[in-house]
């Protein structure tokens, strides 16, 4: 999963319901941003745009009817020099 400059974006998850998904896949998982680029993220789950969930595979049943803001997960790049770049922090 390239991104179109050849750089790969890592997330590092802070929700404890993601991090024992990862460990129980016992592999990365991949997924879509919850907002399409340039565009703010979504403060919780209702406001993902609709666009955005069509388009996924599967939409997990966890945390939906949270009306608090989360906060983002962190968001590194790896370019193709092998550099860590802070996306989003």
């Amino acid at each position: 999963m390239l991104a179109q400059d050849g750089s790969v974006a890592i997330r590092l998850v802070k929700d404890p319901f993601c991090a024992q998904l990862i460990q129980y896949c016992g592999c990365p998982l991949i997924s879509s941003s919850a907002n399409i680029h340039g565009e703010p993220f979504p403060a919780n789950f209702g406001q993902i745009s609709s666009d955005i969930i069509k388009e996924v595979d599967y939409v997990v049943k966890h945390r939906q009817n949270e009306k608090s803001a989360g906060e983002p997960s962190v968001m590194i790049r790896l370019s193709k020099k092998g550099e860590l770049i802070f996306v989003r922090n």
